[in-house]
């Protein structure tokens, strides 16, 4: 019997913000589903990523990279095959758009990258995609499958589809996906919301996850400065800013402590003028973004873990920081109050609140006896809901259930 095979498929992968897809490809495969990647841009690699990294970079088909030849080829070859479908599909895409100038001419980019994928599924007799997130690589494999005749599904996370329903036709994406993953019972809330309560056998709940056994607690390893580790794209969206200033407090009280900030993007010149600002360069770190092994390393030092974003998922960095047993604080928006049960396993403020953020910060530094239990009780949970192993095997039963091999 021939190995059951599907496709998967990203905006990026490998990407370095998204190191949990390639944790749930290894289990997927785990349990006899061979998966086929694909990406709409090239994927990145950090130099020290791991292993299995470096391989799913190598074999991954990247439909940008491909070239117009391939896309010319694709179209031609998927008109020939099915030409009613071919002809159905692009006018059902622009369709979509509504005569919307801009948005029609995205959708002929993301329908002629249908073709593509198509054609790839085809030549290594694939008939099911699986898509992460909810954008623009969605559009592309609804259009695929509408067109030719595969089957779709992804996963749905949010926030940002959240703010841009009618933008990016997410209720007709969930409409005609043969099922939807929901990484938390916000985000499927959020699905039967657009499309009905009815449906809501069709949205199961798989969270994302960590591994226990490589994120574990290093008690010894922990510095000897009390020191606050922030890990996540330097956007406004994540809230790094505010914890500056609660940093930029914490030094006023004559505080001795340490903040990590790990990642890269298009804050990180505005964050650094705000610690010259505040005289925090002694206090506070820009580190750049760093490979899985990197963010390990500075997680062993970590007290406490804090991510104040103003939109969230279910943070998998917040699953890393728990599952090592550190005390973790965010805000109560989105799937995290799903994580983190305040003053249980964790912290949670408002979004937005910067002197709820100093309260717990303080009181983190002036009780540390109560940070042991905390994180017992924060690792405990997340061995119990968001273990990679568990939740891996949970999604390929759903694949081997629900999608056509």
């Amino acid at each position: 019997m021939a190995q059951k095979a599907m496709a998967y498929f990203c905006s990026q992968y490998p990407a370095i913000s998204h190191t949990f897809i390639n944790r749930e490809i290894e289990q997927i495969e785990a349990q006899g589903i061979e998966v086929h990647p694909f990406t709409m841009n090239p994927g990145k690699v950090l130099p020290g990523g791991t292993e299995f990294e470096q391989t799913q970079l190598e074999k991954t088909y990247c439909l940008k990279q491909a070239g117009v030849a391939a896309a010319l080829v694709a179209c031609f070859s998927q008109f020939i095959r099915k030409p009613f479908g071919f002809l159905g599909g692009l006018f059902y895409a622009l369709k979509l758009q509504q005569l919307r100038p801009k948005d029609s001419l995205w959708a002929l980019f993301h329908f002629v990258e249908g073709a593509m994928l198509a054609r790839q599924m085809r030549k290594r007799g694939l008939k099911h995609v699986h898509v992460h997130f909810g954008g623009s690589e969605a559009s592309i494999a609804m259009y695929a499958c509408r067109a030719f005749g595969f089957s779709y599904s992804f996963t749905l996370h949010g926030p940002d589809v959240f703010y841009r329903i009618d933008a990016i036709n997410l209720p007709e994406k969930i409409r005609n996906a043969a099922f939807v993953v929901c990484i938390s019972n916000f985000a499927r809330g959020q699905a039967m919301r657009l499309v009905g309560v009815q449906q809501i056998d069709r949205f199961p709940i798989v969270h994302c996850g960590v591994d226990p056994d490589r994120y574990k607690p290093f008690p010894e390893e922990r510095s000897d400065i009390f020191t606050i580790v922030c890990t996540g794209r330097l956007t406004p969206t994540k809230g790094q800013a505010l914890l500056i200033l609660a940093c930029a407090a914490l030094k006023k009280e004559g505080r001795d402590f340490r903040c990590r900030l790990i990642g890269g993007g298009d804050e990180a010149d505005a964050l650094q003028k705000m610690i010259d600002e505040h005289n925090l360069n002694g206090e506070v770190t820009l580190t750049g973004p760093l490979p899985q092994d990197g963010v390990l390393a500075e997680l062993k030092k970590a007290h406490l873990f804090c991510l104040p974003s103003f939109a969230e998922g279910v943070p998998v960095v917040l699953m890393e920081a728990m599952s090592m047993e550190i005390p973790t604080v965010s805000t109560r928006i989105a799937g995290i109050a799903e994580l983190i049960d305040n003053g249980n396993t964790g912290y949670l403020i408002h979004s937005g609140d910067p002197d709820g953020l100093n309260a717990v910060l303080r009181h983190a530094m002036d009780h540390p006896d109560d940070q042991i239990a905390l994180g017992k009780a924060g690792r405990a949970f997340v061995i119990d809901e968001f273990n990679i192993t568990t939740n891996g095997k949970r999604l390929a039963q759903i694949f081997n259930e629900k999608a056509p091999f």
